[in-house]
């Protein structure tokens, strides 16, 4: 267990054991019932109109260098104690809120008073601590680093907003589009009205190969280019429910917003032009595009701002590798060659070391319970010698 694992693993069972003794706190008690004043309490003082007075909480009456806890013989204020909270770890922000700060108050002294047991037991002044808590520094200002190179990225100028839309004319457009889906599974069919006392059951279609789902696209796609109305067929036919009942309707598209694949096929169609069947996913599609535009600045204003704030992070990330290069001694990194038949091993990218079960990452096999019968030997497989 790393230090910093044990680190969080303590403190969140400090938080919890604070939380559990807030819970365990006895409730007080409620004021004896007796019978009302006899009369009834003063009237407030008139505020003048136009002034507002607001509450002044006990909290506010604390000056800012009076003692609010005192853990052993160390004394905190009111400001080391707001400091404190305020100077959290992101994944510890909302604890104060949570637990009250009263409860957070105590969570925070059992787990300095463990600091405190450590100093005296001289555990900072061994090896491990100073190794782990350099680590840390790192781990730290590397994360600081990253928080600073991506508030720097957010600063975006309408100049450069203007520039990136000027160079990029051709790649912001938008369409509307009008599209059909046959599909190889194709779905239920609602129930068809039964005879009085027959229970109403909906049709399964069967399902079709990849070849009787294109030439049932290009059968669509004739129908069309023979005069049917594209609404009409894609309403009657289309295998996407949501657009079909809107006439193969997919609304206005933004270039790139689309499977590469379709997004080439629909931004080279001219308007009321019906595209050959293109494969994706599961089904064949035939579009036809109504109108095609240019993006106007206003509209790719946000897009263009998004795009530029990644391309900036990305450069300041690049440049950090390019000032600090890294050389590899490869006696010391030298790996041995991988067992034939060996999976290739992923690239990880980036800080953190990629974890098993991870994007990419196998996560390790089982062990089973008992052993697995053997797998039968590929052709090629050398043949036993006879004893």
């Amino acid at each position: 267990m790393t230090f910093r694992t044990k680190y969080l693993a303590i403190l969140a069972g400090v938080m919890v054991l604070g939380a559990g003794l807030l819970a365990q706190a006895p409730t007080p008690p409620a004021p004896p019932a007796g019978p009302p004043p006899a009369a009834a309490a003063p009237a407030p003082p008139q505020v003048p109109t136009g002034i507002q007075t607001l509450p002044i909480s006990p909290k506010d009456q604390v000056k800012p260098d009076e003692v609010v806890l005192t853990i052993g013989n160390e004394k905190i204020t009111k400001v080391q104690f707001e400091t404190i909270k305020a100077g959290l770890p992101p994944q510890y922000a909302a604890v104060p809120q949570q637990m009250g700060d009263k409860g957070f108050a105590g969570a925070y002294a059992q787990f300095r008073g463990l600091a405190i047991e450590g100093e005296r037991q001289k555990l900072d002044q061994t090896r491990e601590f100073r190794e782990q808590l350099n680590f840390l520094r790192t781990e730290l200002l590397a994360r600081l680093a990253v928080n600073a190179l991506s508030a720097k990225s957010q600063e975006v100028s309408d100049q450069e907003i203007k520039a990136h839309y000027d160079s990029h004319t051709a790649e912001l457009q938008q369409a509307k589009v009008k599209g059909i889906f046959v599909a190889l599974n194709p779905p239920a069919k609602p129930a068809a009205p039964a005879a009085a006392g027959a229970a109403a059951k909906a049709e399964t279609p069967k399902a079709r190969t990849d070849e009787e789902a294109k030439a049932r696209a290009e059968e669509l796609r004739k129908q069309i280019l023979a005069g049917a109305d594209f609404a009409t067929v894609a309403r009657e036919n289309s295998e996407h429910q949501a657009s079909a009942e809107k006439g193969g309707d997919l609304g206005t598209l933004r270039k790139g917003s689309l499977p590469p694949n379709l997004d080439k096929i629909v931004f080279a169609l001219k308007p009321k032009e019906v595209s050959e069947p293109v494969k994706e996913g599961q089904g064949y599609y035939i579009f036809q595009v109504d109108e095609i535009r240019a993006v106007t600045l206003d509209e790719a204003t946000a897009t263009i701002r998004n795009t530029v704030q990644q391309q900036k992070m990305t450069t300041a990330l690049e440049k950090v590798k390019t000032d600090y290069p890294v050389v590899y001694n490869d006696k010391y990194f030298s790996e041995a060659p991988a067992p034939p038949g060996a999976p290739a091993r992923p690239v990880i990218t980036g800080v953190a070391p990629a974890q098993p079960g991870a994007a990419g990452v196998p996560a390790p096999a089982a062990k089973p319970a008992a052993p697995a019968p053997a797998p039968a030997p590929p052709a090629a497989a050398k043949k036993p010698e006879k004893k």
